[in-house]
């Protein structure tokens, strides 16, 4: 009895639903819409458990990786123990070697004429008072004559201002003559005051002006002096070229002092103050940054920076081109080792630090890296850690379980 009745309910469900085709569409997009809600929740859920992971990768440094003697040297592991660097590179800048100021010198030509000889070369070194060009000159045989044409006058000048002297003391002569004999040897001795200087400019000696004196022999080549010790840097005329009174000849700079003239990025202002250091190539040469300008060269879009070098000065050469780092002081440790050493695993990285039963997996942040050699921060690895520094490929594997694969 309840059987039919079932089935007669169900036949009359059946026709309705025949006879009402709205019916049946609208239930099935139900459908299809609670199954794409559950594929959404369950990519989601999927999602979320991705990014656990990723953000809870660091929780697994510090884990222990247990490995015999046997097994570490059949893996070709080679250990290394990292070194210490107080200082982090920010940022790469160009510079040029430059000297100080007031450590260079122009040598020119005394007097007109034409060059004789150049005796050294662009980047040799001089002592102070060597002979490093001679010229013929003319104008350098006139001067002679004329401070010996002004010297004899003086002397004669002289003679007879003694003997005016006396006689005006001694009332012979009137107070005029007296002045007129005062005057004309002041003039006498002004005249050969001004030739004498005139040849101590050309870089004659007092030594030399008295054997002139003595000798009355007049020199026809003009010799020209280093007057510093140094390096020439710089040649400015040619052997039998022409020369005008203080026409240069040499540049040459003393180079026990250098200086850096810098570009710095003016989104690195704040870093470069006076006091930074900066790191130069080589690495054996460091500077110190002196001043900062407070504008932009329209060249090179830097602000100008001017660095002292405090170690490395005979790598270096004036007028050289260098890159160099400025060094940023940080707070934590850091540490330089063999860019082979990390390994890196969901975004983080990772050093192998040996112990007693195998190595110790220690998260550190890589900084930067340079001809393979990275700078990283970790303030759990120490400078006596031994760390792996090759064959980390295989310790990785070993680590995350992949068989030997990375």
């Amino acid at each position: 009895m309840m059987t039919s009745q079932h089935a007669g309910r169900r036949d009359d469900r059946i026709e309705r639903i025949n006879s009402h085709p709205r019916f049946f569409t609208r239930h099935l997009h139900s459908a299809k819409a609670y199954a794409m809600r559950i594929n959404s929740y369950l990519q989601r859920l999927i999602m979320s458990c991705w990014l656990l992971l990723a953000f809870t990768t660091p929780l697994f440094a510090n884990e222990r990786l247990p490995l015999s003697e046997e097994q570490v040297s059949a893996l070709g592991i080679v250990l290394a123990q990292p070194e210490s660097a107080t200082n982090a590179p920010l940022v790469t800048v160009t510079g040029r070697v430059a000297l100080p100021p007031g450590r260079d010198y122009l040598v020119n030509a005394p007097q007109a004429g034409f060059v004789q000889q150049l005796r050294v070369s662009v980047g040799e070194r001089v002592t102070r008072g060597q002979v490093i060009a001679s010229l013929t000159s003319p104008d350098w045989v006139s001067l002679q004559r004329q401070w010996l044409s002004a010297e004899g006058e003086r002397l004669l000048a002289w003679r007879q201002y003694q003997r005016d002297q006396h006689l005006h003391q001694a009332g012979v002569i009137p107070d005029r003559r007296w002045q007129e004999t005062e005057a004309l040897y002041q003039s006498r001795l002004a005249q050969a005051e001004e030739a004498k200087q005139l040849l101590k400019l050309g870089g004659l000696s007092e030594h030399a002006l008295q054997q002139l004196v003595a000798t009355r022999q007049i020199q026809t080549t003009l010799t020209v002096h280093a007057p510093l010790d140094g390096v020439v840097l710089e040649r400015l005329a040619n052997t039998g070229q022409a020369l005008s009174m203080l026409e240069p000849i040499y540049r040459i700079g003393d180079p026990r002092e250098l200086w850096l003239e810098l570009a710095i990025p003016p989104q690195y202002r704040e870093w470069a103050k006076p006091g930074t250091l900066v790191q130069l190539d080589p690495e054996a040469a460091q500077a110190r940054i002196l001043r900062l300008g407070r504008g932009i060269d329209s060249k090179t879009q830097g602000i100008p920076a001017q660095a002292r070098v405090e170690s490395g000065t005979d790598q270096l050469l004036i007028g050289q081109m260098i890159n160099a780092q400025l060094l940023r002081h940080a707070a934590t440790p850091m540490w330089r080792l063999p860019l082979t050493a990390l390994s890196a695993h969901a975004g983080d990285h990772h050093v192998f630090v040996r112990t007693e039963d195998g190595f110790l997996v220690k998260h550190v942040i890589l900084l930067s890296q340079q001809d393979g050699v990275a700078l990283i921060s970790g303030e759990s690895l120490h400078a006596e850690d031994r760390v792996a520094v090759k064959g980390t490929v295989a310790l990785k594997a070993q680590w995350l379980g992949l068989g030997g694969d990375e």
